[in-house]
């Protein structure tokens, strides 16, 4: 098991990270690995993601591990014991495609920073490029979604770093060699999408995207229109979504964490 510690959200009060912790028995100890590497003397220490390669994953010594951080993104061919940086830049998200030994990570921060984009890779993260297509101006925090329903399917939500509100939500159907803007009616993050904001997809019904933001919000129609889930009536959920993700065997057992905990929907939400 691997945990990426410290928390990539941007706010005074983000708890910082002490690296990547490793357990070989099934959680019962810990060990902290790449210290000198995740800790910052100066700056966030915060590890956003954690990815194992499926093809060497399970061994102690050669699985292949990535971490996406806010020093960068971050590789290991040795299970965590020693990391390689292979993309600079603040990292918010990582996802893996449904194709293996593919990637996407994105690059970006709260306030408009230089080369600011999404970076697919291939072959377990030995070569990086850069996307085309995809939106140069007032880009800040960005969150990525992926489908196994829809290899070639990928989602960026992207925040203004003018606003801090929703720049938007773009899409790609061809695995992120073009982009198109999705026009998302109805997603909001308020003015927070620097601190929350995620996107997911159902890994059983690729036209099923779920923007989290202040609330939770649901489209059936691919990211045309989003419909609140949350936020009124009896359907209340704490506010200010950090996480959304699905149980692999149900994929309409999905679990929200935000900043009042975890929350379980047995329903699709």
């Amino acid at each position: 098991v691997y945990a990426g510690t410290g928390e990539e959200n941007f706010s005074l009060d983000s708890y910082q990270g002490c690296g990547v912790l490793v357990s070989t028995d099934g959680g019962a100890t810990w060990t902290q690995n790449g210290a000198g590497t995740f800790i910052a003397s100066n700056g966030t220490a915060a590890v956003s993601k954690i990815l194992v390669d499926g093809a060497t994953a399970g061994s102690t010594t050669s699985t292949v591990v990535l971490a996406s951080t806010a020093a960068g993104l971050y590789r290991s061919t040795n299970s965590g014991s020693t990391w390689t940086k292979v993309l600079p830049g603040v990292t918010t998200d990582l996802v893996a495609s449904p194709n293996a030994g593919e990637y996407y990570a994105a690059v970006g921060y709260l306030f408009d920073a230089a080369a600011t984009d999404v970076f697919p890779y291939h072959a377990a993260g030995v070569t990086w490029t850069r996307v085309t297509g995809f939106p140069t101006t007032n880009v800040g925090r960005i969150s990525l979604g992926i489908t196994s329903a829809a290899p070639v399917l990928v989602y960026a939500t992207v925040q203004n770093s003018s606003t801090f509100g929703l720049l938007g939500v773009w899409k790609s159907g061809d695995g992120g060699a073009t982009w198109a803007q999705a026009t998302a009616t109805g997603a909001s993050c308020s003015s927070q999408c620097w601190y929350d904001m995620y996107i997911t997809v159902s890994p059983a019904h690729p036209a099923t995207v779920f923007f989290c933001g202040f609330n939770l919000y649901r489209s059936i129609d691919s990211g045309a229109t989003f419909t609140a889930i949350t936020g009124g009536g009896a359907n209340t959920v704490h506010v200010d979504q950090h996480a959304l993700t699905f149980d692999p065997q149900r994929p309409d057992t999905m679990y929200a964490g935000n900043d009042g905990g975890i929350y379980r929907s047995v329903d699709g939400g």
